[in-house]
């Protein structure tokens, strides 16, 4: 593996050159949309009505863009500044400035007083990308120092099986890391050049519903609720071919199927994103 390969599975150098796909594929296909409508589902049962909210590693401003038309102060926060200009062009386009700030940052180490926010959100995968254990518990630290007390906390990550799953269909060249994943739950550079692989991700860590819990638990959060954004459709490796043959009402009775089905335990395992909301214990 070439040091430019190398170089691109590292988080920041990654997003800057996925660019605005990274704003499109929240509305790529039914998937990709009920990841979205399933995360915002909860961010408008939990969030309070007004307030300062943080969109920790927040990349191309989806989230962020939402909260924003709905009258909330946001700052987003990335590491990739690719990412980050994405997120301003889409932010000017819709006239939100005025309610929107931009930082170039890290979410282990976040440059905000203690209790800052009104709620945090750290959606989409960005503990994901911190593949060693301690630092990704100083990140859960930092985003529960930023929240005020009692405010609610978004996390989501990418869940264990659904890497399994997408080995056995989509990369088959990769299931010779299948051992030392399922030993660790990571992928990671090393692993790759071990095996003389192509990169086709960013390191990443990918988590099981137990260990997502007790990572949370141990850095002082009470957790609410543990739920599978996509539900059972992660599952459906030819998504193309539902798109192009389903009709609308099929469409309405897969979203039904994943709204009913997401807050069970086994359906977060199998999603491929888990998100948790969080308080401080």
């Amino acid at each position: 593996m070439s040091e430019d390969e190398i170089g691109q599975m590292r988080p920041e150098n990654f997003y800057d050159e996925y660019g605005e796909k990274e704003w499109e594929r929240l509305e790529a296909n039914i998937h990709r949309k009920m990841e979205f409508e399933s995360t915002v589902h909860y961010l408008k049962e939990y969030l309070p009505d007004s307030g300062k909210v943080l969109d920790a590693g927040g990349g191309a401003g989806r989230y962020t863009i939402w909260l924003a038309e709905r009258g909330y102060e946001v700052v987003l926060l990335d590491l990739s500044e690719g990412q980050l200009r994405v997120a301003e062009e889409k932010v000017k386009e819709r006239d939100l400035e005025d309610k929107v700030s931009f930082l170039k940052g890290e979410i282990r180490d976040l440059d905000f007083v203690s209790e800052e926010f009104d709620a945090v959100l750290c959606t989409g995968g960005p503990l994901s990308h911190i593949v060693d254990e301690e630092e990704r518990k100083e990140a859960v630290i930092e985003l529960k120092r930023v929240a005020k007390s009692k405010a609610p906390i978004f996390i989501s990550v990418m869940s264990f099986f659904q890497v399994i799953s997408n080995i056995m269909s989509l990369c088959p060249e990769e299931v010779v890391l299948l051992p030392e994943y399922l030993e660790t739950g990571d992928y990671t550079e090393e692993m790759v050049q071990k095996h003389s692989l192509e990169p086709t991700f960013t390191e990443c860590h990918f988590f099981r519903r137990e260990e997502f819990e007790e990572l949370l638990e141990s850095c002082g959060l009470t957790v609410e609720k543990i739920v599978g954004l996509e539900g059972p459709i992660s599952e459906l490796v030819d998504i193309e071919k539902f798109e192009e043959e389903s009709t609308e009402e099929d469409r309405k009775i897969v979203r039904e199927m994943v709204e009913k089905t997401r807050e069970d335990p086994v359906v977060a395992e199998i999603s491929s994103h888990m998100m948790a909301v969080v308080r401080k214990a």
